[in-house]
């Protein structure tokens, strides 16, 4: 991202770390990045005050009173694959688990019968998370790293939803108990 001369530039790194340079975020006036952890290493590492800032849902799109809980899918995953047969999905397949999936680039990964829909209108998504039995959640590997938490678990607990996701650090403290976690299938 290349900033504006003349004026204020702010730089705000939701995901994907590893495509960011400490090139580009010397071009901003403020950096944040949404995880404590990545924002502390890297100011240490490039000298370049990074501040944490979180992600956040739209309260208007997601809210609890978007939909009745346990009357949508039993286990839901809304997310794209990516070119990787993402860790969520993989384990929830292992353990036959009943996963109701939205999202493209699947076919290489899983039947077109398991995918209900090639990607869901961002008005949608709060609706689903809201009357999901459990909403399903995992990180890129890079994110899983240096504790990018995904947006889907901000949007997720401000449906109410019940959530499971692969652990990364510091999710117990910013989601205070709503979210379990799982490393395997057996914890799955």
């Amino acid at each position: 991202v290349e900033p504006h001369p003349n004026l204020l530039n702010l730089q705000w790194i939701i995901s994907h770390p590893d495509m960011v340079t400490a090139e580009e975020l010397a071009g901003f006036d403020l950096v944040y990045a949404a995880s404590h952890s990545w924002a502390r290493r890297t100011t240490q590492r490039w000298g370049i005050p990074v501040r944490p800032l979180l992600q956040c849902p739209d309260r208007r799109l997601f809210n609890p009173d978007r939909g009745e809980p346990d009357t949508g899918p039993e286990l839901v995953f809304v997310g794209n694959s990516r070119g990787v047969y993402r860790f969520a999905v993989r384990t929830a397949h292992a353990i036959g688990a009943p996963l109701t999936l939205h999202g493209n680039d699947w076919n290489e990964f899983v039947s077109p019968d398991q995918i209900a829909s090639n990607g869901l209108a961002n008005e949608d998504v709060g609706a689903l998370y809201a009357s999901a039995g459990v909403v399903l959640n995992d990180h890129h590997l890079d994110m899983r790293r240096d504790s990018f938490a995904s947006n889907r678990l901000f949007d997720a607990a401000a449906c109410g939803a019940r959530i499971v996701s692969d652990p990364i650090e510091g999710l117990a403290q910013t989601f205070d108990g709503l979210v379990q976690t799982f490393s395997n299938e057996a914890e799955l």
